[in-house]
């Protein structure tokens, strides 16, 4: 029997042994568990909430390619760095692609309010954001109940930060639910 094992000494010999793994992979479980997920976003906008009438023409504008695509690469970058974390033996080859990805996006949302005149005052723009933005968080619950139910099967270092990757995923599916429906279309809000 001998010394004790330390969780890390554990962690490093279980990683070593490379053994199959008889549960399915993380990203092949984060897919899985955000399909249902993703189908609640849908009935959530096309059934309580309703979708802008203009969506078609809308979708094809910057604030609305911003929007999509901006929400899009977030949630590609969260459920990316989610899977690698969710290992102990995180892969850093995953990050580096996730991580630009994500300051790709957020470099694209700093230049379109930098240099977009704003169409209302802001104290209008709050309003609008009042409006738009409460359901927000109802609908990134589940993403992020799929995602956290997913990372179960994992064993990541820290939990925590994969933790806050799905919630970074489940926000910006989020994201992309508002967008669907929120017709507020001020640069303060995209």
């Amino acid at each position: 029997q001998g010394r004790p094992v330390t969780t890390d000494e554990l962690i490093r010999r279980l990683a070593a042994e490379g053994a199959a793994p008889r549960v399915a992979p993380i990203p092949r479980r984060l897919a899985l568990a955000l399909g249902p997920a993703l189908a609640a976003l849908a009935l959530g906008v096309g059934g309580a909430l309703g979708v802008r009438p203009d969506l078609p023409g809308y979708a094809l504008t910057e604030p609305g390619l911003l929007k999509f695509l901006g929400a899009a690469g977030a949630a590609a970058a969260g459920i990316a760095l989610a899977a690698a974390l969710a290992r102990p033996d995180p892969a850093r080859r995953g990050w580096a692609p996730a991580l630009g990805l994500l300051a790709a996006v957020l470099a694209g949302a700093a230049a379109l309010v930098a240099t977009a005149e704003t169409t209302a005052p802001l104290a209008a723009a709050a309003r609008g954001a009042l409006d738009c933005v409460w359901p927000v968080p109802l609908l990134a619950a589940p993403p992020l109940a799929a995602g956290l139910l997913a990372l179960r099967a994992g064993a990541p270092r820290r939990p925590a930060l994969a933790g806050a990757a799905a919630g970074l995923a489940a926000g910006a599916l989020a994201a992309i639910a508002y967008a669907l429906w929120c017709p507020a279309d001020d640069p303060v809000l995209v």
